[in-house]
């Protein structure tokens, strides 16, 4: 719109109105008042912005809450520390997050930290991940069995066990599409492997068409132009499934 002479975006309006709130919030933060929610708030404005490693410190900071209970800051850390291309951070911070979960905890908790481990390949030791209680919660009908097979089947996959990894994707079932993306990335990639590349080309290709585009260029300087995204295109697990793509899609079309 028009100011005075002076064309003024809508994005730029919505960029100044987001530093404000971000400013308010690092003021909050700087007197002591802190809650996870406080700081998710922060990290979500900052993945808005395109500023990923400022996000994944933001989101660090909430693992050492005093009394923290919640996985969420060390999930979205881990995420977060790969796009921004924090690759040592990402390992040592996944080795922490493991020490944090204790083998009593709840099915989500330890979803979350099998799933920020298996990004990469070899980011930790597969045996120090509590695969088999999440693997027998995963057999009920539960609101997050798509998450959880979704889970169980990417673990398989790491292991080399594609066999196992394509029954627990034959057993995911429909579920939320960022979910279905994920179970469909990791059967992608387990096709390819078992030797059904035209299997595995049109999975990926599917599941690459579900993922917000946006993502697409997510940590690389084009990103710029696509800034600020919306809140929902940037939830982790979509980040995650983005992650997951870019894996898939070197694993199977570069190989062509």
């Amino acid at each position: 719109y028009w100011n005075g002479g002076i064309f003024i975006s809508r994005t730029s309006v919505l960029l100044g109105e987001m530093e404000r709130e971000l400013t308010q919030i690092s003021a909050l933060a700087d007197e002591g008042d802190v809650t996870y929610e406080t700081l998710r708030t922060k990290v979500t404005l900052n993945k808005r912005f395109g500023r990923l490693r400022e996000a994944a410190e933001v989101a660090k900071q909430g693992t050492m809450i005093k009394d923290n209970t919640s996985a969420n800051p060390w999930f979205d850390s881990a995420v977060l520390f790969l796009f921004a291309g924090e690759e040592e951070k990402y390992r040592q911070h996944c080795q922490e997050f493991a020490n944090w979960v204790e083998a009593t905890s709840t099915a989500l908790k330890q979803d979350k930290l099998i799933k920020s481990c298996l990004l990469l390949p070899d980011t930790i030791p597969l045996s120090i991940l509590p695969i088999e209680p999440l693997r027998e919660t995963a057999k009920s009908e539960g609101a997050y069995r798509t998450f959880f097979r979704g889970c169980c089947a990417l673990y398989s996959y790491r292991e080399g066990d594609y066999g196992d990894a394509r029954r627990w994707v034959s057993m995911a079932g429909p579920g939320r599409d960022e979910a279905n993306t994920l179970v469909a990335l990791v059967s992608a990639m387990t096709e390819f492997q078992l030797g059904e590349s035209t299997k595995a080309r049109d999975l990926l290709e599917r599941a690459s068409a579900s993922i917000p585009p946006e993502l697409r260029d997510l940590g690389s300087p084009q990103f710029d132009d696509k800034l600020p995204l919306d809140a929902k295109t940037i939830d982790v697990n979509w980040l995650i499934a983005e992650l997951l793509r870019r894996e898939a899609a070197a694993l199977i079309l570069d190989s062509e």
